[in-house]
């Protein structure tokens, strides 16, 4: 079989492979990838698939027959059947941990994925700053006197800058 070698994927590249373990939430593919590794003999590195990275439709059709009887083991099922072949589209490459994940989605780009990764920022970024915001609103109650700056008045009321705090 021929192999591939981890650090010349790249985004968008179509694997042929097959389940080699899984789990409720993602399945692992076996698509010929190696790594090199100490004395220069390969490693195989099998790729992550996660349940968001397939369609529901695809899932169903790859799950077909999977389960006719209930599993023995108590527990949410395997994501996928176990050598189920499939393509896969490469989506991300971490060399410095020699893994890599996969999609079923041909048109993965390199570009959207630096999109949704800002996406994922910019929303942790907020989450952070409203949890900030609200343990200094904690020590405010009614009465509180607090020096501030009116930034705007709205249908719901004022919206101030309190000095010591910030814009909230």
């Amino acid at each position: 079989p021929k192999h591939i070698i981890l650090s010349t994927l790249k985004t968008g590249m179509k694997l042929d492979g097959y389940v080699v373990s899984s789990t409720p939430y993602a399945a692992f593919i076996d698509a010929g990838v190696v790594r090199v590794s100490k004395g220069g003999s390969f490693a195989p590195v099998h790729a992550m698939l996660h349940k968001s990275d397939i369609p529901k439709e695809v899932l169903n059709s790859l799950r077909k027959g999977q389960h006719q009887f209930p599993s023995p083991i108590p527990g949410p099922s395997p994501l996928l059947p176990k050598n189920t072949p499939l393509s896969v589209f490469v989506k991300e490459v971490t060399k410095q941990t020699g893994r890599f994940t996969v999609t079923t989605d041909s048109t993965v780009t390199k570009a959207d994925l630096s999109l949704a990764h800002n996406q994922v920022r910019e929303e942790a970024s907020e989450r952070r700053r409203s949890r900030r915001l609200r343990r200094q609103l904690e020590d405010i109650t009614p009465g509180t006197t607090a020096e501030g700056l009116v930034d705007k008045v709205v249908d719901e009321g004022v919206l101030v800058t309190i000095i010591s705090l910030g814009s909230l």
